[in-house]
């Protein structure tokens, strides 16, 4: 098993921001024109509490989707 931090406390600095709502405007937002894209999906996973069954679960579904969603075969992921 991995050792967890003792802390995940970081340091924080104030930086001004400016938030747009896209609310309806979520298909303008792909990967290569902002560096994020919105896209819709419910996990099977709900509790995030076992370590092994996230590994082992919940990890190849998000490779399945990544896969689905950018049409990649190998996309990189969590191993």
């Amino acid at each position: 098993m991995q050792s967890r931090p003792e802390t995940y406390e970081r340091p924080a600095y104030p930086l001004e921001v400016t938030v747009h709502d896209i609310s309806g405007d979520e298909s303008k937002y792909t990967l290569d024109s902002h560096g994020f894209q919105i896209h819709r999906h419910e996990s099977k996973e709900k509790d995030f509490e076992d370590d092994d069954k996230i590994k082992a679960e919940y990890y190849a579904e998000t490779e399945q989707l990544l896969k689905d969603v950018y049409d990649n075969p190998n996309p990189n992921t969590i191993k």
